[in-house]
């Protein structure tokens, strides 16, 4: 197996969406997600998402800030 430099990457995202049940009429989300890579194949993220579920009329806004860790694993990337 070849060496290999561990490191981080560090993306941005912006999602959007509709939601199947009323209140709410669509959200919004902002995510920045850090991916520390152990080698080739395998790495562990951290994801940070802000979103917003937007409703129309008087009623409030939804903002929730959900946190998910992970692990990844590149196990068919030589067979594809």
């Amino acid at each position: 197996m070849k060496n290999y430099d561990q490191g981080f990457r560090l993306e941005f995202g912006i999602n959007g969406g509709l939601p199947f049940d009323n209140p709410y009429d669509y959200n919004l989300d902002a995510d920045a997600r850090i991916q520390y890579d152990l080698s080739k194949k395998y790495s562990v993220t951290r994801t940070r998402v802000f979103s917003t579920m937007f409703v129309s009329g008087k009623d409030n806004n939804l903002g929730y800030i959900p946190v998910k860790v992970g692990f990844k694993a590149f196990v068919l990337k030589d067979y594809l």
